[in-house]
C-alpha cells in the first residue's frame, strides 16, 4: 500500500466513525446521561437499567473472544503459521481487561463481569431482578443476541465493524455512568470519587480509548489487503449502533416520563 493509499483509507475510517458519532445511537445515548445526571434512579429504575445492560454485556467478553479466534484461523488458513495469532491480538487485546487479565504481575484481577456483579449486589439488584421480565427490557436480550451473532457467526468484516462501533460508543457510554453515579454518591452509598465499587465504570473510561485503536488497525490491515472489505465493516458498524440505539431508546423511555425533553434537549 502507497502512502497515498494509506491516507485514504485513514480519511475513510475516519469519517466513518464520524458516521458513527452521528447516528441516533449517541444521541440516545447523551439524552440517557443527562437523565442520570437529572436525578438519582430509584430502585425500581436500578433494576431496569442493569437488568437490561446486562443482557447485553454478558455476551461481550466470549464473543470478542471468538472474534479473535476467527482472525487467528483466517491468517493460519492464509499460510501466514508464526503471524497468525499475532494477527488475532489485535482483537483479543480487549479481552485482557475483560478477563482479569491485565496485571498479572499481582496476580489475576477481578474480570468485568465479576466488577459488574459487585457493583449490582451492592445497589441491592439481584441476581434475580436481572431476569425479571418486568425489568429486563427486551432490547437488552436482542442487543445481546445480535453481539452474539456479529462477533460469532458474520463474516471478519462485519464482525469487525460491529467490533469498532461497540469500541466507539463505550467510549462515550461509561463517562456518563461514571460521572451520573458519582453525582449522586450518598444516594447510591458511594463513598468518594475513588470507591472501588464504581471501578466496572470507571476501568471502561481508561480502557476503550486504546480498544478502540487496536480494533481500527485490525481493519486497516484486512483493508490494505482488500479494500472492499470496508462495505462489510460499515454494515457491522451501523448494526451495532441501531441496536445499541434501540436499547437507549428504550431505557429513557422506561427510565423517566421526561427523557423526550432531555432528548429534544441535546445536540
Amino acid at each position: 500500500m502507497t502512502a497515498t493509499d494509506s491516507q485514504a483509507l485513514d480519511r475513510e475510517l475516519s469519517l466513518m466513525e464520524a458516521r458513527m458519532l452521528e447516528h441516533a445511537a449517541v444521541k440516545e445515548l447523551a439524552a440517557f446521561g443527562k437523565l442520570l445526571a437529572s436525578k438519582p434512579l430509584d430502585a425500581r429504575e436500578l433494576k431496569t437499567f442493569f437488568a437490561t445492560m446486562g443482557a447485553f454485556f454478558k455476551t461481550v467478553p466470549t464473543g470478542i473472544l471468538a472474534l479473535a479466534l476467527k482472525i487467528s484461523d483466517d491468517w493460519m488458513a492464509r499460510g501466514d503459521r508464526y503471524g497468525a495469532t499475532a494477527m488475532g491480538a489485535y482483537i483479543l487485546f480487549a479481552d485482557v481487561d475483560e478477563f482479569g487479565l491485565h496485571d498479572l504481575r499481582n496476580g489475576m484481577q477481578r474480570t468485568h463481569h465479576q466488577l459488574f456483579q459487585e457493583l449490582t449486589a451492592h445497589l441491592k439488584v439481584s441476581e434475580a431482578d436481572m431476569q425479571d421480565p418486568r425489568y429486563l427490557l427486551p432490547v437488552g436480550q436482542i442487543l445481546g443476541e445480535r453481539t452474539t451473532e456479529y462477533y460469532r457467526h458474520r463474516s471478519i468484516g462485519e464482525a469487525l465493524g460491529f467490533h469498532l462501533a461497540s469500541e466507539v460508543t463505550s467510549s462515550e457510554e461509561f463517562v456518563y455512568f461514571l460521572n451520573g453515579f458519582l453525582k449522586y454518591k450518598e444516594h447510591y452509598g458511594v463513598k468518594d470519587d475513588a470507591d472501588p465499587v464504581l471501578h466496572f465504570f470507571r476501568v471502561h473510561t481508561v480502557v476503550e480509548p486504546m480498544h478502540k485503536s487496536m480494533g481500527r488497525s485490525m481493519i486497516e490491515i484486512y483493508a490494505a489487503q482488500d479494500p472492499a472489505i470496508l462495505k462489510q465493516v460499515e454494515a457491522g458498524a451501523m448494526a451495532f449502533c441501531e441496536g445499541f440505539a434501540d436499547l437507549f431508546r428504550a431505557l429513557n423511555e422506561a427510565l423517566s416520563a421526561s427523557a423526550p425533553e432531555a432528548r429534544r434537549n441535546v445536540g
